[in-house]
């Protein structure tokens, strides 16, 4: 018995679940030996666009965010403990959230590096948060459509 066979004969709730569980989790652990990727895709094939799309997102969301929050309460520890922290702070105040733009939306970024540098860098929630919801639309949306359109070609 094969993963996609298994997936298969759940309950599409509970496969939605597991989506949303796993995709959290990788967006917590961030050098974990798969790519969430292939679970978009998955979610888009199972559920079609809009619904993968929205289960996809709520798992990368999650887990930006308990990423986010625990680099940013943690870099505590290291808050002026050396001069160069602080001269690196003071610059990436100013244009931090500028950097996040591009890192998001770049295909050859990890995301979930990203959240964790977004809350170290202590960059301000309130650039943040739009920012990583707007590229995660973008990328739910995106794999999921792949995922519907792929008509079940990938899998063998």
């Amino acid at each position: 018995m094969n993963i996609i066979n298994f997936l298969d004969g759940l309950d599409p709730f509970l496969v939605a679940i597991l989506i949303i569980v796993l995709l959290s989790i990788k967006g917590l652990i961030p050098f974990l030996p798969f790519p969430k990727e292939l679970l978009q895709i998955y979610a888009g094939v199972v559920f079609g666009i809009i619904i993968g799309s929205i289960i996809s997102f709520i798992g990368l969301f999650l887990g930006a965010t308990v990423g986010y929050r625990l680099a940013y309460t943690g870099r505590y520890s290291f808050d002026n403990r050396s001069q160069r922290f602080v001269k690196y702070q003071t610059k990436f105040d100013k244009i931090g959230w500028k950097a996040l733009i591009p890192l998001r939306f770049s295909p050859i970024t990890a995301q979930d590096v990203t959240t964790y540098a977004s809350g170290f860098a202590k960059i301000d929630k309130k650039y943040y948060y739009p920012i990583t919801i707007l590229a995660f639309i973008f990328y739910s949306t995106l794999f999921a459509y792949f995922g519907y359109y792929s008509n079940n070609k990938w899998i063998p």
